[in-house]
């Protein structure tokens, strides 16, 4: 996990890209949306087919973007150390044996030190060499990004199905991931405490593509879908809450096996 103190940076830039890429998405999509007829049919079923899988999906089928074939290639092409610096950077000076090339960095986070090395005083008796490395704070900001592409299919098509003016669609997207980048950490708490939201997410995605799907034959009053999507999310929080409280919590499980 990221530490605390580095956390800002890759959050802010990779909100930064997420902009960049959330242009591109709106103008593919409404350029789509305008030329082929059949753009909402497929942007609907592929927001109920997001839905149903994060229906059924469990916490260990999550994608990992670390895996994803883009990062592996780009991790291949830069100098990297798989560790985090004192200071927040993204490349950074590192020490390095220049006999065994491995590192010696006993300030960074995990420490990076050679097998055979005294840890007391790493350094002794060691020809070190200095050069500027990518730390692992790249990865996240790589990780953050890829991600984003991935989601971004699912949250433009949402967004493009209940906004058909392009500026506004577009503003209100910044305006909410700059509000996601002000309240992160509680967003990230929230998240944790309520259990049931994937769940809600799930249900608004498969509702927003139904009504996507269904535009050219039922329209849905705005009030409607804002009160519908505001209902999932108070109903998923109460759940939550009622299903933690009931829930056996694992210390008790344990203590009632024999």
């Amino acid at each position: 996990h990221t530490p605390n103190p580095h956390k800002h940076k890759p959050l802010f830039w990779g909100i930064c890209g997420a902009i960049v890429f959330r242009m591109a998405f709106f103008v593919v999509g409404e350029v789509l949306m305008h030329a082929f007829w059949a753009t909402h049919f497929f942007l609907g079923f592929f927001l109920i087919y997001t839905g149903y899988k994060i229906l059924g999906m469990e916490e260990d089928d999550e994608d990992v973007p670390n895996q994803n074939p883009i990062f592996l290639w780009l991790i291949r092409k830069i100098k990297l150390i798989d560790s985090y610096s004192p200071e927040p950077k993204f490349f950074a000076q590192a020490a390095v044996d220049a006999n065994t090339q491995e590192p010696v960095l006993p300030d960074w986070s995990p420490r990076m030190l050679p097998k055979d090395c005294d840890v007391n005083n790493p350094t002794k008796g060691r020809d070190l060499t200095y050069g500027t490395y990518a730390t692992r704070l790249v990865l996240v900001v790589l990780c953050l990004e890829l991600t984003d592409v991935a989601f971004a299919v699912d949250s433009v098509s949402a967004i493009i199905a209940q906004i058909p003016d392009l500026f506004l669609a577009y503003t209100a997207c910044v305006f909410a991931m700059l509000g996601l980048r002000a309240t992160f950490f509680a967003v990230d708490e929230l998240v944790k405490l309520f259990t049931l939201l994937p769940y809600a997410v799930s249900v608004i995605l498969m509702f927003i593509g139904a009504k996507l799907v269904l535009r050219g034959w039922i329209h849905i009053p705005a009030e409607v879908v804002c009160a519908t999507l505001v209902g999932v999310l108070l109903v998923s929080i109460v759940a939550s809450v009622i299903f933690d409280y009931f829930k056996p919590k694992e210390d008790e499980d344990e203590e009632v096996k024999p």
